[in-house]
């Protein structure tokens, strides 16, 4: 009987960060799959996002649960938490807004 590699659930980090990158990247290595069954855990469209602009060879198939994935050869499996949604943002209108960093409108009072 064939040894099961151990699920692996890997978060993808901040939406507007690097962790999506550096976690596609980590996924088209030989090493890291043939050592686990990766799952990405995090939103489905920034992952989608990510793989089209590093042209990554891999193909997402996103889940609703563990049980779901196909850990297919070329295959990154993303557990689709469908949470991110940026918050829009408005254009400063005084000196003084131009010098603080962005704020979510949100936020604003």
């Amino acid at each position: 009987m064939a040894k099961r590699l151990p699920l692996l659930g890997i978060t993808m980090g901040d939406p507007a960060g690097v962790g999506p990158e550096i976690t596609a990247k980590a996924l088209t290595a030989p090493e890291v799959v043939g050592s686990c069954r990766p799952m990405v855990i995090g939103d489905r469209s920034v992952m989608e996002a990510t793989l089209a602009l590093l042209r990554s060879p891999l193909t997402l198939h996103a889940v609703a649960k563990p049980a779901e994935c196909l850990f297919a050869p070329g295959t990154l499996e993303c557990l689709d938490l469908g949470t991110w949604m940026p918050l829009p943002c408005r254009a400063p209108r005084s000196a003084r807004e131009r010098a603080a960093p962005p704020t979510p409108i949100s936020k604003r009072r």
